[in-house]
């Protein structure tokens, strides 16, 4: 008898798991088993798209990325999603990945030190025009903080079945169709929707306070992406500085 009931309650969990694999959805209070279930839901597809893209490769650990229900509250709670994020390896080099099951995109890091040294000499350019050239000898951006965030439908959020919508947000990866050529475009459209939260350079002065935040407002004003508000931070790398 005891074995029967067993089987029924593995029975039960199967059927459960099942539909929530085949909602996309998965409870504020998953177990393990079911966030590798829908992990593993997503594999061909991530298996397929970096087949297509680099040929051989090696797959590392992927997770499920907990949503919020409300974007502008990180605190209050964390619920489930259909994203999903890992890393795979291409050679000697190994890069995140996320992919959101709803919506089919993919999201890599692997441009983010291109996309990196191109604003670091927009901003230089920008800079130039507030301040001598020696003032900003070895400018660099060595922190540029983006982010997405990327909602999924209908997640549910308890244990009587009520759903939401839950977000994400998606930081330090680029939507994997921009290539080094459209990075360019990429920034002037605002990285199509992409908010870049803190900055952090460093630059090489005899002037202790040379490089301040007022000269970034024009850059900020032409680049309104860039809403880093208190998130900037400026290094003098020069110990020698003075006032």
């Amino acid at each position: 008898m005891k074995t029967l009931e067993r089987g029924f309650v593995k029975l039960a969990a199967l059927v459960l798991l099942a539909a929530v694999l085949l909602s996309g959805c998965v409870p504020k209070r998953y177990s393990e088993s079911q966030e590798e279930a829908l992990v593993q839901a997503c594999l061909p597809a991530i298996q397929e798209f970096l087949s297509d893209r680099y040929g051989e490769y090696e797959l590392g650990e992927f997770h499920l990325l907990k949503g919020l229900i409300a974007p502008d509250k990180p605190l209050d709670g964390r619920y489930g999603s259909n994203i999903v994020r890992g890393n795979y390896t291409v050679g000697e080099n190994t890069w995140e990945l996320v992919y959101d099951r709803e919506t089919g995109r993919f999201y890599t890091s692997e441009l983010l030190e291109k996309l990196m040294e191109q604003e670091t000499e927009r901003m230089r350019g920008y800079l130039e025009t507030e301040l001598p050239k020696e003032d900003l000898r070895e400018f660099r951006l060595t922190v540029l903080d983006l982010y997405y965030l990327v909602e999924s439908h209908d997640i549910v959020i308890d244990n009587h079945n009520n759903t939401a919508d839950t977000y994400v947000y998606i930081n330090s990866v680029l939507p994997a169709e921009i290539t080094e050529e459209d990075l360019p475009a990429f920034a002037e459209r605002g990285f199509d929707g992409g908010i870049v939260s803190s900055i952090r350079c460093h630059y090489y002065s005899d002037r202790k306070n040379a490089l301040t935040d007022e000269a970034f407002q024009t850059f900020f004003a032409d680049n309104p992406a860039y809403q880093v508000g208190q998130y900037l931070l400026i290094d003098n790398d020069n110990p020698s500085a003075k006032e």
